[in-house]
């Protein structure tokens, strides 16, 4: 009964901590946990197994949560099988160490050392070889599908991920940084962890970490081996070849050397045209312009005229509408144009200006 109200005790303690999951019968299973309804519990769990909408984070609580029923239930063996298929689905599971029991703990580790003894992978020791870190790998395929590296050099704040391949047997990953080799090489060795991945990307199996990473020797010919390859020396620049000088011959002014060039030609027949153009504009605009203030005057004249007292009994009344309406349209369009004119008239002029200078540096 002690036995039993500690495992309630730690589950609850480990449940209270943990969020709520969306899948109802892994709530359901996780509460009935909580109170030790062990059995009921894992009636809930096995209906969770069965959920097409299970993801494997549900599972992975499942099993876990199926193990430690199991093991508080006194059914070592079958906590054992919940275990090794956590383990299948993530071989380096960590349970919290204040959340889950000291004693499933324990249980849990024996079958995860189990487990990386039937796995069959095998991690060798890392060396350098030229600006790459080796390391044999050997394993199912399956299992052993990816090789990940994680490096740290004295100094490093950090370790650096370093892409590795994987080919029969021997994973390498080149280390590109040379100011890395060197700061390994003044403190005598690079931190490295090794990390084997299954075809889905789970790391199966590691060797070295933050806390105890492996220690790989680095030293001065190693280095330079590196850096060699990472920076190559200068090849010697071949002897000059003797050319014999070419004969000289005397210049011959030519009909062609002292005629204009054609650019310069057309750079003065543009700039020309432009200048014409941009006078003719002004005087275009100045005409638009004083056509648009009489039409405003007459506009304006027929406006006084419409608006007078008797205006309405003017015998020439249409005349002044028809006078009013047109000089109104007109003012509002032969205003803008003599601008939009200028504007252009102006333009052509530094075109033109632009073009003869342009000619004179030519």
């Amino acid at each position: 009964m002690v036995r039993a109200a500690a495992w309630c005790w730690c589950g609850a303690v480990l449940l209270a901590a943990a969020p709520a999951l969306a899948h109802p019968d892994v709530d359901a299973g996780r509460a009935l946990y909580k109170r030790g309804n062990f059995k009921q519990a894992l009636v809930k769990l096995k209906d969770a197994e069965r959920s097409p909408s299970l993801t494997e984070e549900d599972l992975l609580e499942v099993r876990w949560l199926k193990a430690a029923s199991h093991q508080a239930a006194g059914q070592g063996k079958l906590a054992e099988a919940e275990f090794d298929a956590l383990l299948d689905l993530r071989p380096l599971y960590e349970p919290d160490r204040l959340q889950a029991p000291p004693d499933l703990r324990a249980v849990f580790q024996q079958r995860a050392v189990a487990w990386q003894t039937k796995s069959g992978i095998q991690v060798g020791d890392v060396r350098p070889a030229g600006a790459q870190l080796e390391v044999p790998v050997g394993g199912p395929p399956a299992l052993a599908a990816q090789v990940a590296l994680f490096v740290r050099a004295p100094g490093d704040p950090a370790f650096t991920p370093v892409t590795a391949t994987l080919e029969a047997g021997l994973a390498r990953a080149a280390l590109v940084d040379a100011t890395r080799w060197e700061a390994a090489e003044r403190g005598g060795a690079l931190d490295v962890i090794v990390e084997v991945r299954n075809t889905r990307g789970i790391p199966v199996t590691r060797r070295g970490d933050v806390a105890t990473p492996l220690r790989v020797p680095i030293t001065a010919a190693q280095r330079d081996a590196a850096l060699a390859v990472l920076v190559p020396k200068q090849q010697a620049a071949p002897p000059p070849v003797a050319v014999a000088p070419a004969p000289v011959t005397a210049a011959v002014d030519t009909p062609e050397e002292s005629s204009p060039s054609p650019a310069r030609t057309v750079l003065l027949a543009t700039g020309g045209a432009l200048l014409v153009g941009g006078a003719l504009g002004g005087v275009v605009a100045l005409v638009l312009l004083a056509s648009a203030a009489a039409s405003w005057g007459a506009f304006g004249y027929a406006h006084q005229q419409l608006g007078s007292v008797g205006g309405d009994r003017l015998a020439n009344r249409a005349v002044l509408e028809n006078v009013w309406r047109v000089t109104l349209v007109a003012g509002a369009a032969l205003f803008p144009a003599a601008l939009l004119v200028l504007v252009l008239g102006a333009a052509a002029g530094a075109g033109g200006v632009g073009a003869l200078v342009a000619r004179t540096f030519m």
